[in-house]
């Protein structure tokens, strides 16, 4: 038994996040899967959300301070700039991620395409319309602000890992094709990113 517990459902973007985190770290750790009702997580949550977290007798949840303390907690290759002006803007890349993308992307898009399948309920297609103009409006900006291989230069950080996820699951759904096919940039990142080990160990069950 590892002394890393994450508990969360693999299908969640969050939860894909700290695991490629702990991937990148080398870290060895337990997953538990489930939703927020799953009471082993809902008693560690109090918000209902996932991931949570547990390193020996440290718990904690949120997915960004997760993800900050187990780059800090533990040796491997930094996935946080060293100079300020980087760190500052990983972090508004993470901001961007929580308050534009994800709400867009997973919410708007994501969510109604699998909803057959995984809440046995018909897609929102008024929903997922009204989606795709803010998630064209997201790519365009993430698409400038690219400066290397990975989004802020040669060395991958938390926002790719906060960004890749979502990406990965819009690339999967019939809007994302043109909408990534006009960001060349951004289309050659998610394939970067899929590449790595922590990308692939991480999979979503689809």
């Amino acid at each position: 038994m590892a002394d890393v517990t994450l508990y969360g459902t693999p299908i969640s973007t969050y939860v894909r996040t700290v695991r490629m985190a702990l991937v990148e770290k080398d870290v060895p750790y337990d997953l538990v899967e489930g939703w927020p009702d799953n009471p082993e997580i809902a008693k560690r949550q109090p918000f209902g959300k996932i991931p949570a977290f547990r390193h020996g007798d440290f718990e904690l949840y949120e997915a960004f301070a997760i993800a900050r303390y187990v780059d800090e907690a533990f040796r491997g290759p930094a996935l946080q700039p060293a100079d300020a002006k980087s760190r500052a803007r990983m972090t508004q890349l993470v901001s961007m991620h929580s308050s534009y993308c994800y709400p867009t992307v997973i919410g708007g898009i994501v969510i109604e395409r699998v909803a057959p399948k995984l809440f046995n309920r018909p897609a929102d297609e008024a929903k997922v319309k009204n989606a795709v103009p803010g998630a064209d409006k997201v790519l365009g900006v993430l698409e400038p602000m690219i400066s290397g291989p990975y989004l802020l230069g040669r060395e991958v950080t938390l926002a790719d890992l906060f960004l890749y996820p979502v990406m990965f699951f819009l690339s999967l759904m019939p809007e994302g094709g043109p909408l990534l096919e006009k960001r060349p940039g951004l289309s050659k990142w998610l394939q970067t990113m899929g590449e790595r080990p922590s990308a692939k160990a991480s999979m979503p069950p689809l």
